[in-house]
């Protein structure tokens, strides 16, 4: 449903316990193929903010707020398809307290 983005799975699952109930919701995560030669960055250095993904990128001693789109997110990593190249430098740690063209130390 491209509406509310659920789409309906039906499976068959042991439930001893009694716990799932026809018609509840579930969020679900899936394996997912990992693409060849892919830019990938660390999952911290990833934002959102309403649905629209963002790096910081390190520009000399400030950082550059860049939205990005994304690809395969992975629990540690996050594909890159655009916004940043492989030679920039993004914010993998505290990247959630920066703003854009606020000055940094890179360490």
């Amino acid at each position: 449903n491209t509406d509310n983005q659920t789409v309906v799975i039906r499976l068959r699952l042991a439930n001893p316990a009694g716990e799932f109930r026809p018609g509840m919701l579930a969020r679900l995560a899936f394996p997912s193929a990992v693409h060849a030669n892919a830019l990938t960055i660390p999952r911290p250095a990833l934002q959102e903010e309403e649905g629209v993904f963002y790096v910081f990128a390190l520009k000399e001693n400030t950082v550059e707020r860049r939205e990005v789109k994304v690809g395969i997110l992975h629990d540690e990593a996050v594909e890159i398809l655009e916004g940043v190249s492989e030679h920039e430098k993004v914010v993998i740690e505290k990247a959630y307290s920066l703003e854009d063209g606020m000055e940094v130390v890179a360490e």
